[in-house]
């Protein structure tokens, strides 16, 4: 039987996804500050990949997300305004 896209997975990176993808469903941490160390640790990737991939996801997942809840009505414009005055 040929599984010729299966021949490179790598099983282990992908269990270890997904349990950061169950702690951070469970907890709501953010999964780079889970993700990105494993990545580092446990796969040997380097640093600046490991950080670079959770930057191109925040990048996506981020604005898509809020936009969700603004649409829903779930977030709080003056807290916001708040946060952004401290920010600056």
């Amino acid at each position: 039987m040929d599984l010729g896209w299966l021949s490179g997975f790598d099983w282990t990176m992908a269990l270890g996804s997904f349990l950061v993808a169950i702690v951070v469903g469970l907890t709501g941490m953010g999964g780079g500050a889970l993700m990105t160390p494993m990545l580092v640790t446990f796969f040997g990737v380097s640093p600046l990949a490991a950080v670079s991939s959770d930057l191109v996801a925040s990048a996506v997942m981020k604005p898509i997300g809020s936009a969700v809840h603004y649409r829903q009505g779930t977030i709080n414009m003056r807290l916001v305004a708040w946060l952004c005055v401290g920010s600056v």
